[in-house]
């Protein structure tokens, strides 16, 4: 972290810290509804690590504490896009369904790993357009 500013540490531990509370919560949720809805109990606390790091690091995103002082974070949302495409075709074009049996599978884990790719670019440039067009109305 020697790379990132004070603001920036404390919004990834500000964002850390409510991802494990998002953890608990799901976590909390399934073990009193007693529903079995992916194919292992393990595939099932995966999604829910899953769903708190893309919280995590999509409110990086937004707050600006994601990127690194030295990177591009164009040139790096690019490539994020492209990894996002490549793991939801992936998901896609393989031969394992995502759903059996009513019960989600461990292919349905590339497509939201595709989808977090995928929103990177798409909250760096939302965030980009409103401090675009808050100090142009200033």
């Amino acid at each position: 972290m020697k790379y990132y500013d004070e603001y920036q540490k404390l919004m990834c531990y500000k964002h850390g810290h409510h991802a494990f509370y998002i953890v608990i919560a799901l976590s909390l949720a399934n073990f009193i509804l007693n529903i079995q809805w992916a194919e292992t109990k393990t595939l099932e606390f995966g999604l829910f690590l899953l769903i708190a790091v893309c919280y995590s690091i999509l409110m990086n995103v937004y707050t600006g504490a994601f990127f690194n002082k030295w990177q591009f974070p164009s040139l790096t949302s690019l490539f994020y896009f492209i990894l996002g495409m490549t793991y939801i075709f992936n998901s896609f074009s393989s031969g394992t369904p995502m759903t059996s049996d009513g019960q989600i599978t461990e292919n349905f884990l590339k497509l939201t790993g595709g989808l977090l790719f995928l929103s990177i670019p798409v909250v760096y440039f939302t965030r980009k357009t409103i401090e675009y067009k808050e100090n142009d109305s200033d």
